[in-house]
């Protein structure tokens, strides 16, 4: 519900401030305006990244052995057997 209901604003504003872009940059610039939209948006999307991109925590753990720490290792983990065996 929710999340499907932000995604397609979201979406959908893009789409809102895209096609009007490319329209001016098709009308303007008619031998070229691949090019200049391709860094048009290419500026956009950088922007956009870093003004809402969550700022980075140095002291969060983002190491790629999750849920090993220096106690434990995966050689420490014995495989269950069966009872009686």
């Amino acid at each position: 519900g929710r999340v499907y209901g932000a995604h397609f604003a979201w979406s959908h504003l893009w789409w809102a401030i895209s096609y009007p872009l490319a329209g001016w940059l098709g009308s303007q610039f008619p031998e070229s305006e691949f090019l200049y939209a391709s860094f048009l948006g290419f500026a956009l999307l950088a922007v956009v990244q870093l003004t809402l991109s969550p700022p980075v925590d140095e002291n969060e753990n983002n190491s790629k052995t999750f849920g090993t720490n220096a106690y434990t290792s995966t050689t420490d983990i014995k495989p269950k057997t069966k009872m009686g065996s």
